[in-house]
């Protein structure tokens, strides 16, 4: 079964595309989460107000409203789990929702790290070693304005300042339009690959074997695709319509001939936000530098196994056993720097063999969950894979 036959006329099969967002009832749903998601975000600004006048009264309220936050922080992730098996939400919905939450949680740490600074150490622009010279201009010793805090909710980036380069001139919707047309385009191309090449039949272990090798090769066209949807596509679409002047949102990950590289390349967006408030936080509290490499590596794979999770029902730590774990491994036997050709071919070889593990690993838990349900779902059931299971019915 392909996306479209040709036999006398055109025939598009739109499952392959769309199956994954459900109906028309799931997509509202999911929009009214994405309104308490931005509502959510707009109080934030408020509270942290509210912090800030009634601290003057008694230092007790640092404590107060510290609590608040991290419980608040904290308690976004169940819920989505919770909204996700109430709601019967559809994988791609969830993906996008979780995404959306997990941004939400950023913008506001970042926020809250670089006003709760200003107000508990006061500073002036004239401080020659403060924030007034490590910023190169871009913030003020002044919390930031509600305006400031709701253009830095929508515009690209996860780093909170007062002042961000801006286009001179008035949006251009022509490059707009293209940037969204770039994006939905890949997304269409690679939809497919989930259902064509990932999806198995059965969980007999000869499709499952089948089922891995075919996705291999597709491993990296779907790490290029993803790449062009939403590192080239998407974000530059959200800084056309925002005037954010720093395009800077990838680098040229496909020359990387290390996993190390890699990660630093791929997406600047999360790195630059994992370097400033996680890679710089445990640098000063230990020099060990194998552990000031592996916490943030360990903690963005936390991060990305939550959505993988949160998506299909189940927490299987896959991605962090392939990149933080073997992924850090083979880095060690990794072929001498002069033999750079061969260096490259082993990273895009062993990327794409990552890749299709992940996500047909995921697809095959996927599967058994079909074939082998529970008449009632408990929280173990988050944590134990299905397939281990059913596998053995099958075979």
């Amino acid at each position: 079964m392909t996306p479209w036959r040709l036999d006398s006329r055109l025939y598009w099969n739109v499952d392959y595309y769309f199956g994954g967002w459900g109906s028309l009832g799931d997509i509202g749903r999911a929009m009214m989460l994405e309104v308490l998601i931005l509502i959510a975000g707009f109080l934030f600004y408020p509270c942290f107000m509210a912090w800030l006048h009634l601290r003057k009264l008694s230092v007790l309220f640092d404590p107060v409203f510290g609590l608040m936050y991290v419980c608040m922080f904290i308690g976004t992730f169940p819920t989505l789990w919770w909204a996700k098996g109430y709601f019967k939400l559809p994988p791609f919905v969830v993906t996008t929702l979780a995404i959306e939450q997990l941004r939400f949680c950023m913008k506001t740490y970042s926020f809250v790290r670089e006003n709760a600074y200003k107000v508990l150490y006061p500073w002036s622009k004239d401080d020659k070693t403060g924030p007034a010279v490590w910023y190169e201009g871009q913030m003020s010793p002044k919390v930031g304005s509600f305006r400031q805090y709701i253009y830095f909710l929508f515009c690209p980036t996860l780093l909170y300042r007062d002042h961000y380069p801006r286009n001179s001139g008035p949006v251009n919707w022509q490059k707009a339009i293209i940037y969204l047309a770039c994006f939905i385009i890949s997304l269409l191309i690679v939809l497919p690959f989930f259902s064509r090449y990932l999806y198995p039949k059965s969980l007999h272990w000869k499709e499952l074997v089948h089922c891995f090798i075919v996705a291999i090769p597709p491993g990296f066209a779907v790490s290029t695709l993803a790449s062009i949807c939403v590192m080239h596509g998407w974000m530059n679409f959200g800084a056309e319509i925002t005037g954010f002047a720093d395009r800077e949102f990838y680098s040229d990950w496909w020359n990387s001939t290390i996993f190390t590289e890699f990660y630093r390349k791929w997406n600047n967006i999360p790195h630059h936000f994992i370097h400033d408030y996680l890679y710089n936080d445990v640098r000063k509290v230990t020099r060990f530098k194998p552990l000031v490499l592996f916490v943030p590596l360990f903690a963005s794979s936390i991060i990305h196994e939550y959505v993988i999770g949160v998506t299909m029902g189940v927490f299987i730590p896959i991605l962090t056993v392939m990149f933080a774990g073997v992924g850090v491994f083979v880095a060690f036997i990794w072929p001498p720097k002069h033999m750079r050709i061969i260096r490259q071919s082993f990273f895009i070889s062993s990327l794409s063999v990552g890749v299709a593990a992940i996500l047909v690993c995921s697809m095959i838990e996927q599967k058994a969950r079909e074939l082998c349900p529970h008449e009632e779902e408990s929280l173990l059931d988050i944590f134990m894979p299905r397939v281990i299971e059913c596998f053995s019915v099958y075979n």
